[in-house]
């Protein structure tokens, strides 16, 4: 039986992080989408709640065109669920972000189940807050 631990939830958020990096700016939301499981996916933020593969579409296709860098910073994650292919870790850390006016780094939250598929994790539920907004 497979084991779960902070190593694999930090390459699941650097294998986001990496799509995030390739889609950033160029239009083409594909490297995002591929990250996550469009049949069950779902995807909450500070301000909105997003569930099934046409909202994936709309908002990887909103975040590909702006022109804002992302970056988070973990700090230790908790794997809360290791399963045969299924991990969920929770972790708190930093997203730091610049666009062409201004940059920041704000504490955050986050959630995380993902389901292993082949090569890659396909995340099916992701929940980003920043708690200040």
């Amino acid at each position: 039986m497979t084991t779960y631990d902070e190593k694999t939830a930090r390459a699941v958020v650097e294998q986001i992080q990496a799509a995030v990096d390739e889609s950033i700016g160029t239009g083409r939301p594909d490297p995002l989408l591929q990250c996550f499981d469009a049949t069950a996916a779902v995807l909450i933020g500070t301000s909105s709640y997003r569930a099934g593969a046409e909202a994936m579409q709309e908002y990887f296709s909103a975040l590909a065109a702006e022109n804002t860098l992302l970056h988070w910073d973990l700090d230790h994650p908790d794997v809360f669920l290791s399963e045969s292919d299924v991990i969920g870790f929770s972790a708190t850390g930093h997203v730091e972000w610049a666009d062409e006016e201004e940059s920041g780094r704000e504490p955050f939250r986050l959630t995380i189940v993902a389901r292993r598929r082949e090569q890659a994790w396909s995340v099916l539920h992701f929940h980003g807050s920043i708690p200040q907004s």
